[in-house]
């Protein structure tokens, strides 16, 4: 009797090692597929990173009384190694222009059409991107970690075909204060980041913060990154 208790404990310590096994396996396989789908979009964005002449359009649309909802959009144009940044306020009155190059950035206001300029700094480029990733990763661990923390959907958006990240704890996004997660909404044939949506608690309700990109290649002119004549 007690042999045949040994041989039944052994056979079920089988089983639940089998399974352990399996759940691990799956796990690994759907690990390792999001691993794939980050690194094959960010491998994409990077086509389009090196280009030389980029302009991309960010609109914020946001419930909560933060300081970017006083924004309406955030524009950038680059070529040939200059890069022009406009924010315009939410009532479209103002607007702060500055120019992006190698050793300096010279900044102008605008305010009910009057240009104004500023001040110039020392500085300039720092080989930071033009182009926003959501699927950059420092080394293999971070990578793996992202993986693991980052849940990957397929959803349409405005007639476009999307992975959609989301994320509390992504290494590589900013969290705001109150943030419950972030959604990161990706062009899967470019990489490129087509829309952020931070979900946030505030005085006990969920509210939006939307972040909505467009982008143009090839169309930036010289006309576009000078700087004005006052």
């Amino acid at each position: 009797m007690d042999e045949k208790n040994e041989k039944k404990k052994k056979i079920w310590k089988q089983i639940l090692i089998l399974i352990i096994l399996l759940i691990l396996l799956v796990l690994v396989i759907i690990i390792s597929r999001k691993a794939t789908i980050i690194s094959s979009l960010e491998s994409k964005l990077q086509e389009y990173q090196q280009q030389n002449n980029i302009y991309s359009k960010t609109t914020f649309d946001s419930q909560v009384d933060i300081d970017m909802s006083k924004v309406k959009n955030f524009e950038i144009y680059y070529k040939d190694g200059v890069e022009k940044d406009v924010i315009t306020s939410a009532d479209n009155n103002t607007k702060i222009i500055q120019y992006v190059y190698k050793d300096k950035v010279r900044i102008y206001s605008e305010k009910n059409g009057n240009i104004k300029f500023e001040r110039e700094s020392d500085g300039g480029w720092s080989n930071h991107l033009i182009l926003s990733s959501a699927t950059s990763s420092d080394n293999l661990f971070d990578l793996f970690y992202n993986s693991i923390v980052t849940s990957i959907k397929t959803e349409n958006l405005d007639g476009t075909d999307c992975y959609v990240l989301t994320s509390k704890h992504n290494s590589s996004w900013l969290y705001d204060e109150n943030c419950k997660e972030i959604q990161v909404y990706v062009d899967k044939e470019t990489g490129l980041v087509k829309q952020v949506k931070n979900i946030l608690e505030v005085d006990g309700q969920e509210q939006e913060d939307i972040r909505s990109s467009e982008y143009s290649f090839g169309k930036v002119t010289d006309a576009d990154i000078t700087e004005p004549e006052i």
